[in-house]
């Protein structure tokens, strides 16, 4: 959407055409190859049969008992002991944070494998996934331009300035646009001047004021977000889990926490990223009779 209020903006005619299909062309992509992107933001690793033997015999099991496609295992650092189940494309995965994975005994591995089996069935990890991977995005693409928000604003400023002095060329008067776009050059060289260079740093005051009015303008998004993926929809689990989703209960990464991580002076968007990702509940939906 930002991107296409932009083309009209700065572009017209064949041009603007062109860039609002490029742009629909790459939210297409996105949005259909999100579940590639949640790996990605989670570093995740593939784990092939040699590597987890006893892991993949117990996938292959289940696969057997419930005739669901062989899902693809990866692993990953991160800091609740937690697992994903992402989906897209007709195809599954099953994503094991490592120290998790690392710590369970054959008793609690079955009944982890089977569980994600069933959250599988029962639950929706297709509307999770596709969440998981915009949000993420959404928030990425929010810090890339307000970081990156003077060096926009000098391109659109360019392009504007090389548009009419063509309309100039061709005779057409455009003195007031031209008096209006010395101002606003003036104002840009200033900017750039005052914060030492185009890229704004996260300790800037313009970093801060500007990216929490973007974040809290997203926040209806977000909170819609949670309300169609973090519902928590309860499936039977095996008393061998109780260990581990005992250990998951602690308050939930959201929004409000979001927004202050990312001011912080060792903010680093591939951490927040990954407590976001950890927030979307999945053993957490694991109940005991």
């Amino acid at each position: 959407m930002l991107l296409s209020i932009i083309c009209f903006i700065v572009f017209e005619g064949q041009i603007l055409k062109v860039s609002l299909i490029l742009s629909f062309a790459m939210w297409t992509l996105l949005y259909t190859y999100n579940d590639k992107l949640v790996l990605i933001y989670l570093n995740a690793r593939e784990v092939i049969d040699t590597d987890e033997q006893e892991l993949f015999q117990r996938v292959k099991n289940e696969v057997y008992k419930t005739d669901l496609p062989v899902p693809k295992i990866y692993t990953y650092n991160g800091n609740s002991k937690n697992c994903f189940i992402t989906e897209s494309r007709g195809t599954w995965s099953i994503v094991f944070e490592k120290s998790l994975l690392k710590n369970l005994t054959s008793e609690q591995l079955e009944a982890l494998v089977k569980f994600t089996f069933q959250y599988k069935l029962k639950a929706a990890p297709l509307v999770q996934t596709k969440v998981m991977g915009l949000s993420s995005f959404a928030f990425i693409f929010v810090c890339g331009l307000i970081r990156n928000f003077l060096a926009l604003m000098i391109l659109i400023y360019m392009t504007v300035v090389v548009q009419q002095l063509i309309e100039l060329g061709n005779g057409v008067q455009v003195n007031t646009v031209m008096a209006i776009m010395t101002v606003v050059g003036f104002i840009l060289a200033v900017l750039v001047k005052l914060n030492g260079g185009v890229r704004l740093e996260n300790s800037s005051i313009v970093f801060r004021v500007f990216s929490l009015f973007l974040l809290g303008l997203a926040r209806p998004l977000f909170t819609f977000f949670d309300l169609i993926a973090k519902r928590e929809k309860k499936i039977q689990g095996e008393l061998a889990l109780l260990p581990i989703v005992n250990r998951l209960e602690k308050p939930r990464y959201d929004f409000d926490q979001l927004m202050v991580d990312h001011l912080k002076e060792n903010f680093s968007i591939q951490k927040i990223i990954v407590e976001h990702l950890e927030s979307f509940p999945v053993l957490e939906n694991c109940s005991f009779e």
